[in-house]
């Protein structure tokens, strides 16, 4: 049985701003490894959104009666996306859990999955339409489950699963239309990809299309608070477009959608793609870098082995940068406000420590 503990001593976070961790004993770390603070950690207005809430009205209703704040952030969920309505949810896997649900009571059956991404659905996983002869597998297989499949669920444009693989557009047009023939429900699955990540706001529309169902998750808080919300059609989606939401989650979510409409976050995740492609191009050089991948402000390092996860972190943060590793693939998901000078420093650590590495493994 696995322990629930980290097996590494614990480094106490004494302060976090921007992309900047404070440890207690003063090392400072660049966050490289945001997982929904996509703007940035601690943001002074989403901490001053929950602080004037709370002072204004920390309390939570059911029934008929919905918090101001619940209500406001229900309608600008509702014109997220064309023809969809919002249903909250405690946290973005409660979303997942609710998306599945819908899909289930309004088509039951099976929820099919696509090989290589991180959900495990039921059945052998799909085949990614990557090109004319995958898609007419990818055909074949939906035709032939049609009658028994509720939904098919896919992560747009890349793959939260070891090396985080990349699909492009095209495949996830095929995907749609495959479905959309076999009269099969498409779940997309954003809670990685949307409000900017991947350069556009979500993956969905950088294919241009409108799948049945949405999930979001934590992004909505800036990552302050747990929170969720699946976008559906109407068929989907219950009469009621938002369950019992907690005040303060609502109130922090407000304060999101305020601090992400000030400046144009598009351009600042495609500026630091442009930034970290060459910064982590240098890795190419190293023989034990099989490839590297850049989307708007994600970068993917695949190695051509899984390494020890653990001490290649450890030795990470011992250049000062907090990076994650997911099984062969070294990954950096910078938040869209990091500056150029913590952008560098952050891939100039990657490079050193890969550098380093396949020196060790080349001797």
């Amino acid at each position: 049985m696995s322990s629930e503990f980290p097996t590494e001593p614990v480094l106490t976070v004494t302060k976090a701003r921007g992309s900047v961790i404070t440890l207690e004993d003063g090392r400072t770390l660049i966050d490289g490894a945001t997982k929904n603070a996509i703007l940035g950690l601690s943001p002074t207005l989403i901490q001053l959104g929950i602080e004037a809430q709370a002072a204004r009205l920390p309390h939570s209703f059911e029934d008929v009666l919905v918090a101001a704040p619940a209500g406001k952030l229900a309608g600008r969920l509702n014109a997220l996306l064309a023809g969809k309505r919002a249903t909250l949810a405690p946290s973005g896997r409660f979303a997942f859990d609710t998306a599945l649900a819908m899909a289930r009571r309004t088509h039951p059956g099976d929820i099919a999955s696509f090989d290589g991404g991180a959900f495990r659905g039921d059945g052998t996983p799909l085949p990614l339409p990557r090109d004319d002869h995958s898609a007419t597998d990818l055909t074949a297989a939906v035709q032939k489950r049609a009658g028994k499949l509720a939904a098919v669920l896919i992560e747009p444009l890349v793959q939260i699963s070891p090396g985080l693989p990349f699909h492009s557009e095209e495949t996830l047009t095929r995907v749609r239309e495959i479905t959309f023939k076999a009269g099969v429900p498409l779940i997309v699955d954003e809670r990685f990809s949307g409000f900017g990540r991947l350069g556009v706001m979500f993956g969905t529309q950088a294919a241009e299309i409108d799948p049945d169902i949405v999930i979001l998750g934590e992004m909505l808080t800036g990552g302050t608070l747990p929170l969720g919300a699946v976008l559906a059609g109407s068929q989907f989606a219950p009469d009621t477009s938002w369950g019992p939401t907690d005040t303060l989650t609502a109130a922090a979510a407000n304060a999101f959608f305020d601090l992400y409409d000030r400046e144009n976050r598009l351009l600042a995740a495609n500026e630091i793609g442009k930034k970290l492609a060459p910064e982590l191009g240098k890795c190419l050089k190293l023989s034990t870098v099989k490839d590297v991948r850049v989307r708007g402000a994600l970068g993917v390092i695949e190695l051509h082995t899984a390494p020890d996860a653990a001490a290649l972190k450890r030795q990470l943060r011992m250049e000062g940068a907090l990076v994650a590793v997911v099984g062969n693939a070294v990954v950096l998901t910078p938040a869209l406000t990091i500056v150029t000078k913590e952008l560098h420093k952050l891939a100039g650590a990657v490079f050193k420590v890969l550098k380093t590495q396949a020196s060790g493994a080349a001797a």
